[in-house]
């Protein structure tokens, strides 16, 4: 499985060729200026007015290009927000056991894409997650009135932690339409260790870990642990950071849920729910 930035490049070598270039275009700027110093102190700088500094006005031009140069060669590696802070996402991986054919896969909240997707024959899985403001309108604050995080643990504690202005989305499957009838299938991450059901119960994604994918428009770190029961309790350790992240529900402990970010466990696997 491959994680990649959004352009999916060498970001150090591109620093790099930008830097050389800066460096090469910085001595060419230092030795023109040396040498209009040294043909005006000769007098043969043509056009030069007595009581001229055109190495002055020769430098504020360069200087300016210097500039210009800088702009143009700035890393635009960015989201479709325009900030290169933001973690974006892409995804490639094999499905063992597809036998359903080329298809798109989507995800959206509120008809908003959150992702841009496909699988080919052989089942192999390519999955874009979008960020800034092509899902501006899918962020929601943690509060009562919105369903944002379904099924996290220590939901009405954690909601006094975050205040409104950190907005999240979450995609927990990859669906996609097969058949003349068209139906539904979707793809998720998980392990296949017992019977148990991940959120969301209605798909066939079952297991005693699931991996979800969710965005931050903050970075933001939740840590809490809630007596859900006399002996049952619910534990948070998330760090997110500003984009998307990728968080593990554990129920392999039916006493003990845990939510974090972080490694994944062993034995999760790519999973199709039909």
């Amino acid at each position: 499985m491959t994680f990649r930035s959004k352009c999916g490049r060498n970001i150090n070598e591109d620093l790099n060729r930008k830097n050389y270039s800066l460096i090469i275009f910085g001595n060419f700027v230092l030795c023109l200026r040396n040498k209009i110093n040294y043909l005006q102190k000769k007098g043969d700088v043509m056009f030069c007015r007595r009581g001229t500094n055109l190495s002055h006005d020769y430098t504020g031009i360069l200087i300016g290009i210097l500039v210009l140069l800088i702009t143009a060669c700035s890393d635009n590696s960015t989201n479709s927000n325009g900030d290169s802070s933001t973690q974006a996402l892409t995804i490639e991986a094999e499905v063992p056991g597809y036998e359903l054919g080329a298809q798109d896969l989507y995800q959206s909240e509120d008809f908003v894409d959150l992702i841009e997707g496909s699988i080919d024959e052989e089942g192999t899985l390519t999955v874009n997650f979008l960020s800034g403001e092509a899902i501006a309108e899918a962020l929601k604050p943690l509060a009562d009135d919105t369903d944002v995080f379904v099924g996290m643990y220590c939901r009405e504690e954690i909601m006094g932690q975050v205040d409104s202005n950190h907005l999240f989305v979450d995609v927990n499957l990859f669906n996609f339409t097969y058949g003349e009838d068209n139906n539904t299938g979707a793809i998720g991450l998980s392990s296949n260790m017992t019977n148990r059901n991940v959120y969301p119960p209605q798909s066939d994604t079952k297991g005693d870990y699931q991996v979800r994918w969710i965005y931050a428009s903050q970075e933001i770190t939740i840590s809490e642990n809630c007596q859900i029961e006399s002996d049952k309790t619910e534990e948070v350790n998330v760090e997110f950071t500003k984009g998307w992240n990728e968080v593990i529900f554990d129920v392999s402990d039916r006493d003990n849920k845990k939510m974090y970010t972080g490694n994944r466990p062993s034995g999760v696997n790519w999973v199709i729910g039909t």
